[in-house]
């Protein structure tokens, strides 16, 4: 599938999307019932689907849109329609629910004794998979502080556990704590000095906006500049991410996975007569090339 100008975010609802009307799908539909004899010379059968051409869906069709077979369609009640959808949905919601559970389950498998650990930005996959971790490892965390877009809610995110004070209902929460409190010593370093720490580090743990069907990923804006850096320094680099991050684009056009923010957070428009002569951008997302990717770790 071709890659239309989109944003992380937009690509993310549009693969929940598809999971919604690939559900409707299949509580709507009833496979065809074997014919009684044998079709005539004259009919004409499509090798894909082994199905007359000319029960093929017509142009607009709802089910064509979605790329199903042909079938046969039993009149159901709209009661049973909607409770299968309903329920189909609420496995959906106790899926995205579990997910960094689910993906934090695997931190053992990967993360030794006396290791040194570089992430990036305030991500609370992460911080799920680090904590499981710290209860049987003791290791050190490298924070990249993430400026301009980023180094808020990483800091937050160090000091608290979570990557916001002003959530409701969670006031000592005991899953929202941070690395600290695990045991787990954490340095902050500034993105300028990601190269200088890189040979000392062990494992790059790197959040994922969307990842493509290429196994690209994008992620917030440096993290490629830190795959790169590994990727010199021959350090494996770990992407986590939901499988509702798997995305079935190609992305032939890696620059409009590239969106772009608030310049005054570069520089200060204040600075005028700067301003007047130079054009500021302020990227907020980067693209990974599969390449500078050694493992993608999902929910499944």
């Amino acid at each position: 599938m071709r890659l239309q100008k989109a944003q992380p975010q937009e690509l993310v609802v549009g693969n929940i999307v598809r999971r919604v009307l690939g559900l409707v799908r299949e509580v709507t539909e009833v496979p065809a019932a074997p014919a009684a004899s044998t079709p005539s010379s004259s009919t004409i059968l499509s090798p894909a689907l082994e199905t007359p051409a000319s029960a093929a869906p017509a142009q607009g069709d709802f089910f064509g849109f979605l790329g199903a077979a042909p079938v046969v369609m039993e009149k159901l009640s709209m009661k049973d329609i909607k409770d299968d959808v309903l329920n189909g949905i609420r496995e959906l919601i106790d899926e995205l629910d579990q997910a960094d559970e689910q993906i934090a389950s695997y931190a053992l498998d990967y993360i030794s004794g006396q290791e040194t650990i570089l992430t990036y930005t305030a991500s609370t996959t992460i911080q799920k998979f680090l904590l499981t971790a710290a209860k049987k490892r003791k290791f050190t965390v490298i924070y990249a502080e993430g400026h301009p877009n980023e180094h808020h809610s990483t800091f937050e995110m160090i000091a608290t556990g979570r990557k916001s004070s002003n959530l409701e209902n969670e006031a000592g929460d005991t899953k929202f704590k941070p690395l600290t409190a695990a045991g787990v010593q954490v340095i902050v370093i500034p993105d300028s000095a990601v190269f200088a720490v890189m040979p000392r580090v062990t494992r790059v743990l790197l959040s994922s906006h969307i990842i493509m069907s290429n196994g690209g990923v994008v992620a917030a804006a440096g993290a490629r500049t830190i795959a790169l850096a590994a990727h010199m320094h021959r350090v494996p680099v770990i992407v986590v991410g939901g499988i509702y991050k798997l995305s079935p684009l190609f992305p032939y056009d890696e620059d409009a996975l590239i969106g772009c923010g608030d310049s005054g957070k570069v520089a200060d428009y204040r600075e005028g007569r700067l301003l007047e002569n130079v054009a500021v951008s302020n990227p907020i997302h980067d693209f990974i090339q599969p390449e500078l990717i050694d493992t993608v770790m999902t929910n499944m």
